[in-house]
């Protein structure tokens, strides 16, 4: 894989609250009382009813950026599968983005309103979706999905309208059912996406709301429609799936989103996971980070679960203002597929150690911070089979490994004077000392080579 193609993978990975269902290339509705500067977001039905409508928009990770009071970044990618209940098998992956700004709009204490507009692009084709796929399967021992790639493959203009509105309830009885310092509330928004093929999506939704501090839940009914979507089977089939009425609960507890929508017919499930960096975080990040912390994450679009420790070196370098040394761990597995096989995984351990720098930097907001690390340990690669290779393995290979990261992080909420979290994203590389070609069923691969992956994830971090 190229850096051109990992880096606009990137882009599409490093996400905002989504799910699969939502509108890809959209800003994620997200309730008003939630001001947010950046989130990243793992939509899935895994989310929906555990996993048992595992087809269609399978699978969807975006971002969602603001820039100043009115500019939005969105960007997205998703996994569309057609694999159940037809005779015409496969997949596509979608890779879209736009930009939106702020047309109209207030933000009083009694309530808020906006309304957006905006423009981008989606591309459907072949975007590592069922490495992506697969590889996370592989990891969680579900199931391995062996769908072809269909020959669509095409990249539209998009242009989209957002309206919404959220309040305390105007009646003192039913407002302050749960107390004064918890308000009920109502959130109305609707959304209408065109493309410049013909393609047309839509949604509009009403819920009722509750919050308290950094806690905040909803419950509503909402609709969604589509329309054009005649390519080929895998993309109609979605959009139809995608259509009709959903129940939606939600909850945020501090920088953690978890919604979930429930449809009507037994395939019609999806929701989200996702985690925020919003207005109220402290500022000056850097003066209050943790003397201790624990970094987590996953990579794409070979998928890793990543644990990294760490610890403050302030007493070893300057750490002077906005910049901080830090001693880290890095810890990973993950077993991905041999580019797009379904039957061939290579099962990896990586245990490491390094030296991190993070700095604020002129001309970045002061709740944004660019990290870098460098460092060196063990890596262990050896091929595995699934399906007809099940139980067959090649020879383990062990090397020394060069690391690298390179990447952004966000402030999300600092609790009292010495917990902290925040979420990050960037690119993390390896270098081995060198590679080596092992035998597997008749044939041969090559194990230990350089490899580079986004990183998605977030840091919990403690001062004593």
């Amino acid at each position: 894989m190229t850096v051109a193609r990992i880096l606009l993978l990137a882009g599409s990975l490093i996400a905002g609250t989504a799910s699969a269902g939502e509108i890809p290339g959209l800003p994620p509705p997200t309730l008003p009382d939630i001001p947010y500067r950046a989130q990243i977001s793992l939509g899935n039905d895994i989310f929906g009813r555990g996993g048992a409508t595992d087809d269609h928009r399978t699978q969807q990770l975006m971002l969602s950026l603001s820039l100043g009071e009115r500019w939005e970044i969105t960007l997205d990618h998703s996994i569309l599968t057609l694999e159940e209940n037809t005779t015409t098998p496969g997949r596509l992956d979608e890779l879209s983005g736009s930009i939106g700004y702020r047309l109209l709009g207030s933000a009083a204490e009694s309530g808020r309103w906006r309304v957006l507009a905006g423009a981008g692009f989606r591309s459907v084709g072949e975007f590592d979706g069922d490495r992506m796929q697969n590889g996370f399967h592989n990891i969680f021992d579900q199931r391995i999905v062996g769908l072809p790639y269909v020959d669509t493959d095409q990249t539209d203009a998009t242009f989209w309208l957002r309206g919404e509105r959220a309040a305390v309830m105007p009646w003192a009885g039913l407002r302050e059912l749960f107390g004064a310092d918890a308000p009920i509330g109502y959130w109305l928004h609707a959304t209408a996406l065109g493309t410049s093929d013909g393609q047309w999506d839509g949604a509009a939704a009403v819920h009722a709301t509750v919050r308290k501090n950094w806690v905040n839940a909803w419950l509503g009914l909402r609709g969604d429609w589509r329309e054009g979507y005649d390519r080929d089977p895998v993309q109609r089939e979605a959009a139809r799936n995608e259509a009709g009425a959903y129940v939606v609960m939600g909850m945020r507890l501090g920088p953690v989103i978890l919604e979930t929508a429930q449809g009507f017919e037994s395939d019609e499930a999806f929701g989200r996971l996702a985690f925020i960096a919003d207005f109220n975080s402290r500022s000056k990040h850097l003066q209050s980070v943790g003397e201790w912390g624990l970094a987590g994450g996953l990579t794409a679009p070979d998928v890793y679960v990543v644990l990294q420790p760490r610890t403050e070196l302030c007493g070893l370098f300057d750490c002077g203002s906005g910049r901080r040394w830090r001693l880290l761990g890095d810890v990973r597995y993950g077993r991905p597929p041999i580019g797009s096989d379904i039957d061939r995984f290579v099962e990896t351990f990586q245990l490491g150690l390094g030296l991190e720098l993070e700095s604020g930097i002129a001309g970045l907001p002061d709740w944004l911070s660019v990290f870098g690390s460098l460092g060196a340990g063990w890596r262990r690669e050896q091929i595995k089979g699934e399906l007809s290779f099940k139980g067959q393995k090649s020879a383990a290979i062990d090397e020394f490994v060069a690391l690298g990261e390179l990447g952004l992080r966000a402030t999300s909420v600092a609790a009292g004077e010495r917990w902290s979290f925040r979420i990050q994203a960037g690119l993390t590389g390896w270098l081995p000392a060198g590679s080596t070609t092992v035998a597997f069923v008749g044939g041969s691969e090559k194990l230990q080579e350089a490899g580079l992956a986004l990183l998605l994830g977030g840091v919990i971090e403690y001062r004593l």
